[in-house]
């Protein structure tokens, strides 16, 4: 961004605006500003408490406290203490963004009670990842941030007491996302938010196994502003309650009812209802066939992504009409639906102009040709997860050739493995990649590897599985250390010690390293930790 053009944003915004700037970008704007008059300026604005967020990160922790800056937002993430927090507070008056992510090993509750006690502007509140958080923290959230608008929670245990009082103190409440319990959530939780949540326009919750009838029904009633709804596990008992939910939401354009058990009466009342929608989400769900696609087919045309993975019921007649009803889907997940066949790629590829990400792995009945159609006419494609026996060179070829934006790769499955000279041409033709995953594949040698870091300095993610193969070329590492700067999620497999001591001499090296995701193989965690 040009220092006049990054000024003048941050010098005319009336209205409040978040910017979250990692360490290494906030510094770098600091130094780059060589005339001091232009520096002064920059600090100027980075201090006016009124629009500026900033990622409390690694060093910029320190930078941030000698300007003494207000900042409207805060996301603790990885290397954040309780001293640090503790300095924090005298900070937080302004504050109305609070996000908290995996590091409550290293913060306490305690202290994070503290900031919360410190933040009466605070209206969006997002704990992700956390271990078990003290039932305090929703107490302290309920007494002292009761203009709260926006709850997120993915933990793996909740207070349930405490979470209804936290409802009943924050009727203001307009998101709240509750996800990835270990354990289903409470019938009385669910409760509690139909009786004091009027004006939700967000409400994502999961898994629903205990929820009962009553309680959704209840939901249904104050459901009438919502425009995006995540239900997760909803049972078959709870069929009547979704319908309620149906009759009542008007105004969805996201609707997700993961693992859940449907009928094609239920789905079907979802969509009359909103036909504005354009996400959809039916994956792992019970009961969907193709009298429920061809519903949604013809009463939301605006649809732009839909999941339907691990469906045995859905067929090509279907998929087919989907596409040629709903001209500007973007996403189509159709992972494991193994009936799916040509037919239905093949119209894919005729109809879906603005294609931007395809999922057919595990679709067994697929063919390379077919494929090719949609690299060929789908030039927005920009992500493709396939079974490796869909593939062959001719796919990669036109990836390459015909959609420029292409960065997202994934390749699965070990039956007919992709010759080495379709791999060499991924690394030649495809040099923006940023996602690459080859898994349970065996054919795959280590120069392949190595040419594919050589050739794709954009990597941010690389995984390579191979089953039967040990990688042995360190200088893949060594590779990696010199031309991928942004790489930040690395798997290499069964690896010897010498390729092992390399990925730890490259993680040390790396400045960003609270950033750095390493999903690796046992021989290097014990030298990293």
């Amino acid at each position: 961004m040009q220092h006049d053009i990054f000024l003048h944003l941050w010098s005319t915004c009336s209205y409040q605006l978040y910017c979250f700037f990692g360490v290494r970008d906030v510094a770098h704007l600091d130094s780059a500003f060589s005339n001091h008059s232009t520096r002064k300026q920059f600090h100027s604005c980075l201090s006016r408490s009124s629009f500026v967020g900033l990622l409390f990160h690694g060093e910029s922790k320190e930078w941030i406290m000698k300007r003494n800056l207000a900042p409207v937002g805060l996301l603790l993430e990885h290397s954040i203490t309780d001293h640090d927090a503790i300095k924090l507070t005298e900070s937080c008056q302004a504050v109305e963004r609070l996000s908290v992510g995996p590091l409550l090993k290293a913060l306490s509750s305690t202290v994070l009670i503290k900031l919360l006690q410190h933040s009466p502007k605070l209206k969006t509140f997002e704990l992700n990842g956390c271990d078990k958080v003290d039932s305090l923290v929703y107490r302290t959230l309920a007494e002292k941030c009761q203009n709260l608008t926006e709850l997120t929670v993915q933990t793996e245990d909740i207070d349930t007491a405490s979470m209804r009082t936290l409802f009943c103190s924050c009727p203001e409440l307009k998101k709240i996302h509750i996800t990835e319990l270990k354990y289903s959530l409470q019938d009385s939780v669910v409760s509690t938010i139909g009786d004091h949540c009027s004006g939700l326009t967000y409400l994502g919750l999961g898994p629903m196994r205990s929820v009962g009838v009553e309680s959704l029904q209840k939901l249904s009633s104050k459901s009438a502003c919502l425009t995006t709804l995540h239900l997760t596990h909803c049972s078959a008992g709870l069929r009547e309650g979704l319908l309620a939910l149906a009759k009542h939401c008007t105004m969805l354009t996201e609707l997700s009812l993961y693992a859940s058990h449907l009928d094609s009466l239920l789905v079907a009342t979802f969509v009359h209802h909103n036909k504005q929608l354009k996400k959809l989400n039916l994956a792992f769900c019970r009961g969907v066939s193709d009298n429920a696609l061809w519903t949604v087919a013809h009463r939301c045309p605006q649809l732009e992504s839909i999941d339907l993975s691990f469906n045995n019921s859905i067929t090509d007649f279907s998929v087919v009409v989907l596409v040629e009803r709903c001209p500007d889907l973007k996403e189509l997940i159709f992972t494991s639906v193994r009936q799916l066949t040509d037919a239905a790629v093949t119209a894919i590829a005729a109809h879906c102009r603005h294609l931007e990400k395809l999922n057919v792995c595990n679709c067994e009945l697929l063919t390379p040709a077919a494929l090719c159609k949609v690299a060929q006419q789908c030039t927005k494609l920009v992500s493709l997860h396939v079974c490796v026996e869909s593939t062959n060179d001719a796919l990669f070829q036109k990836l390459a050739i015909h959609c420029p934006n292409f960065v997202n790769l994934s390749l699965h499955d070990v039956s007919n493995q992709p010759s080495c000279a379709a791999l060499y041409s991924v690394s030649n033709y495809l040099c923006r990649l940023q996602y690459f995953c080859c898994a349970t594949l065996n054919s795959i040698p280590d120069t392949a590897v190595l040419q594919l870091v050589e050739n794709c300095p954009h990597l941010r993610t690389l995984i390579i599985m191979r089953l039967l193969m040990v990688c042995q070329d360190k200088r893949i590492v060594k590779a990696i250390a010199r031309n991928c700067p942004k790489l930040s999620g690395l798997y290499l497999g069964r690896c010897t010690k010498q390729v092992a001591r390399a990925i730890v001499k490259w993680y040390l090296s790396r400045n960003d390293r609270a950033s750095i995701e390493i999903v690796q193989h046992a021989e290097v965690t014990p030298m990293l930790f």
